[in-house]
């Protein structure tokens, strides 16, 4: 398997667009010595200074068509004659009309064949030819030379004409993959390559990976365009995995693959922004995180509308930052900046228990403003401000109020003065809320 592997490790557009018999000209059951002959005539020509392929693309073909099982890999990936088409046979009209770029008359006579008699072997190449048509055209516009991630603007969807090629190809491919017989014709192909020990099992193993393989460049695609920030974009290649018709296992975990590269930076950032809570400007901070939060949560709503690929740890560890943030903010006696953040927090939190927490610090937060507002804040000795605050408990009741004080009584040798006015003050004192939970 890991061989097999090996053999499809590179990107489906080299596949298509590098493929030997693409490269030599030539049908794709050509045996080798055709190619050879192909070859040597490709390098006449380019002496000629006719444009042909270099010399390097053509001996890099010739590897594959000696080797029995690069060969049927690059088969399966390319449009599929042999002897048993006949002049009747729609196939290698379609070819010529794609020659000649009429390729909506080829593809529409592919489909016709396919759907007039799916059980023939006619109609399984019509199928396999279609798909490899729709699927290489698809691919070579959106990851090409100009691939369509430079181009799109920021929040802009791929066109609905573009996401139906997609489905028509990923469907094509889907039909093909479920029809045991074609895989029969795979097993036979490998065993007339000269593969006969192990032919059938290449040829099975080959089929099981066949949906990665396919599903690799869509997954790849929307990595780029979640990490350029274009989330709609990368929205629709999930669902495209998740509705091609594979197996669902396989598309939950390339999807969710996507959502974890902006679930890693979100995290990663959240982290960052709660290290930095100890030293620098919580408000600017918070500014800065809430700048990044709002992109990457922007994302994830677009890549994951549903929640299905695990976006929702990423909110919680966010809504976490944010509640430290206010908590920070509180101590500082930001009673509006705290509140801001806590009420983020709370927008963010889908877990019940965390919930709980923020709301918890949230009313009393919002206790402590009012006390703060309230409050004469001069000092309880000589009504001098500006005065700091602190809660006072009382011995051996440990009832607390909330005082304030100026620096000259905050000292301790100005403790029996400070005593002597709360005893005095004690029952007109505020009484602090217990501290937030943390």
């Amino acid at each position: 398997m890991s061989e097999t592997r090996s053999l499809l490790a590179g990107e489906v557009l080299h596949l298509y667009q590098s493929n030997p018999f693409r490269i030599l000209n030539i049908p794709s059951d050509a045996p080798a010595s055709v190619a050879q002959k192909r070859a040597q005539k490709l390098a006449v020509l380019r002496e000629m200074g006719e444009k042909v392929p270099d010399d390097f693309a053509i001996r890099e073909a010739m590897q594959v068509v000696r080797d029995p099982r690069k060969r049927l890999v690059a088969e399966f990936f390319w449009f599929h004659i042999d002897s048993l088409d006949r002049p009747s046979s729609t196939n290698p009209q379609a070819l010529a009309l794609l020659r000649s770029g009429d390729w909506q008359r080829a593809r529409q006579l592919w489909k016709s064949e396919w759907q007039e008699s799916p059980e023939s072997d006619r109609g399984r190449r019509a199928l396999h030819n279609l798909a490899v048509f729709l699927h290489a055209r698809v691919v070579t516009r959106e990851a090409g030379r100009n691939p369509l991630v430079k181009s799109l603007k920021q929040n802009a969807p791929l066109a609905p004409d573009h996401i139906q090629d997609w489905k028509d190809a990923l469907s094509a491919w889907s039909h093909y993959f479920s029809d045991a017989a074609a895989w029969r014709h795979w097993r036979t192909r490998a065993k007339e390559l000269g593969d006969k020990r192990s032919g059938e099992e290449f040829a099975d193993e080959l089929r099981e990976i066949l949906p990665e393989t396919l599903l690799q460049i869509n997954r790849d695609l929307a990595r780029q365009y979640a990490g350029a920030g274009l989330g709609f974009a990368a929205g629709q290649h999930c669902q495209l995995i998740q509705k091609s018709g594979f197996a669902p296992e396989t598309a939950t975990l390339f999807c969710r693959t996507v959502v974890d590269g902006v679930k890693k930076r979100l995290l990663s950032e959240s982290e960052a922004f709660q290290s930095r809570l100890k030293s620098s400007d919580i408000v600017e901070e918070s500014q800065k995180f809430d700048g990044i939060v709002r992109r990457d949560l922007a994302l994830l709503v677009q890549i994951d509308p549903q929640r299905a690929y695990g976006s929702g740890a990423a909110r919680e560890s966010v809504a976490r930052s944010f509640h430290s943030a206010g908590l920070r903010l509180s101590s500082a006696r930001d009673w509006m900046g705290s509140l801001t953040l806590i009420g983020k927090a709370l927008q963010l939190s889908d877990s019940a228990t965390l919930r709980a927490d923020i709301e918890d610090s949230q009313s009393k937060i919002q206790y402590w403003r009012s006390i703060w507002l309230k409050a004469p804040r001069t000092c309880i000795c000589c009504g001098r401000a500006p005065a700091e605050w602190t809660t006072f408990t009382q011995s051996p009741s440990r009832q607390e109020r909330l005082i304030f004080y100026c620096a000259t009584h905050a000292d301790p040798s100005a403790e029996w003065q400070v005593k002597e006015a709360v005893g005095r003050l004690w029952n007109s004192l505020p009484t602090p809320p217990p501290e937030p939970r943390r």
